[in-house]
């Protein structure tokens, strides 16, 4: 009998050796970087850096375009304003015209000065719309 329970031991012994063997290549091939949860893993970390680098970037890209468009928003409100002025000067000199050709036909010189005033204010009109 303990013959019997020694064989059968052993073949306990023997299969559980032969599992544990078994079980020890599975965990292996799972673990290799080539094409197990090594592999994914690694994968994913270099995905992640990836990830985080394009960020970074993204938000510098972002804070740039941002104070680009603030500066343009400020210079389009100054060049607003200096167009208003310009509009209320045309329709002073409008208006001056109008009232010289009823009264005094000599104010053209002075018409003139009004003009000019109004190109040199003109420049940086065209100077920003190159």
């Amino acid at each position: 009998m303990t013959l019997v329970m020694d064989g059968l031991l052993l073949m306990a012994s023997v299969t559980a050796c032969l599992y544990c063997f078994l079980l020890n290549r599975r965990l292996k091939n799972l673990n290799n970087l080539q094409g197990g949860i090594g592999a994914t893993i690694l994968q994913m970390t270099s995905s992640l850096s990836e990830l985080e680098t394009s960020l970074e970037e993204a938000k510098k890209s972002s804070a740039e375009a941002s104070g680009r468009v603030s500066e343009m928003i400020d210079h389009g409100g100054a060049l607003a304003e200096l167009l208003y002025k310009l509009v209320e000067r045309a329709e002073a000199a409008k208006q001056g015209l109008a009232s010289s050709d009823l009264t005094a036909p000599d104010h053209k010189s002075s018409e003139s000065e009004g003009i000019a005033k109004s190109d040199d204010e003109a420049a940086p009109i065209q100077r920003a719309a190159e």
